[in-house]
């Protein structure tokens, strides 16, 4: 799997995806659906964002949050 491009680039899709979520997590003190009484904010949905890298352009899923005040590392 991992010789083949396309197989690459979809490990590394996943991968980014999931450390956009867990940077999500962080911002906003929970985890999605979790309810605790350290929530900071709430998810408002996803936007789509292109990344060019050198096994070539992943398409990922950027979460938001209801503040507009999430930003990516």
């Amino acid at each position: 799997m991992l010789s083949n491009p396309d197989g690459l680039r979809e490990v590394i899709r996943t991968v980014m995806q999931e450390v956009l979520e867990a940077e999500m997590d962080e911002a906003l003190g929970a985890a999605k659906g979790e309810r605790t009484p350290e929530r900071l904010g709430y998810r408002s949905g996803h936007y789509g964002r292109t990344l060019i890298t050198r096994v070539g352009k992943l398409e990922l899923r950027v979460p938001q949050d209801r503040s507009g005040h999430f930003s990516t590392e």
